[in-house]
């Protein structure tokens, strides 16, 4: 399992998520 590929994925949902707010 790689941890620097569930990070960045989570990084870009949270980005997404964020965007989505504003």
């Amino acid at each position: 399992m790689n941890n620097e590929l569930k990070v960045s994925f989570y990084l870009k949902r949270e980005s997404r998520l964020e965007k989505s707010c504003v």
